[in-house]
């Protein structure tokens, strides 16, 4: 046999296999890397697809709850009044309404709310008057504090509430808020 002749050898593989078997061996050679590969791309991809689900999901804000009342209960629940229903409005909004919370989006430390979307109440009402707050909750572009933008608050306060839900939410805000009127409540409580 002339060095001519001589064909190329695969690598581990023995002189006395014929082609067919180099070829069917480094095709399985190639398809078991090619599934491993593809293997490892699809768990790649799954992977990022459930992170981006997850950060998608926990973007989301609104939570809808339903909630059944048993059908053997003819009781109905306490209607809240004053400070109580204030409260409830500020922390919880009224979903029948369509009306959001306030402490969404502001800071007010009897309400346990931080948040800085608009301003800090227990700074900005400190010292105005009950009309002051009232003005601010139905028409909240009127006065724009420095610093935040106009028609970012919802406008639908003085609409959506009854004129009972909107003066308990105003007297929570100015009693929540207002020095004075804490000073007075805590003088009142005290004696």
């Amino acid at each position: 046999m002339a060095a001519d002749d001589q064909q190329p050898t695969t690598p581990g593989a023995s002189p006395d296999k014929s082609e067919q078997e180099i070829f069917e061996a480094e095709v399985a050679r190639f398809s078991g890397r090619a599934v491993l590969l593809f293997g490892g791309l699809a768990i790649l991809a799954a992977l990022i697809m459930s992170t981006v689900a997850l950060l998608k999901s926990s973007d989301n804000t609104s939570t809808t709850t339903t909630v059944t009342t048993p059908a053997a209960s003819t009781q109905s629940a306490p209607q809240l009044t004053g400070d109580a229903l204030g409260r409830q409005l500020f922390v919880a909004g009224d979903a029948a309404t369509g009306v959001t919370a306030c402490s969404g989006c502001h800071t007010m430390k009897t309400a346990g709310s931080t948040a800085t979307v608009g301003p800090n109440l227990d700074k900005e009402l400190g010292s105005d008057p009950a009309s002051a707050t009232r003005e601010s909750i139905v028409d909240p572009n009127k006065e724009i504090i420095p610093g935040y933008q106009a028609n970012v608050m919802p406008v639908n306060y003085g609409t959506a509430l009854t004129p009972t839900q909107l003066d308990a939410l105003v007297n929570y805000v100015f009693h929540s808020t207002n020095t004075k009127a804490k000073a007075k409540a805590a003088k009142s409580s005290a004696g």
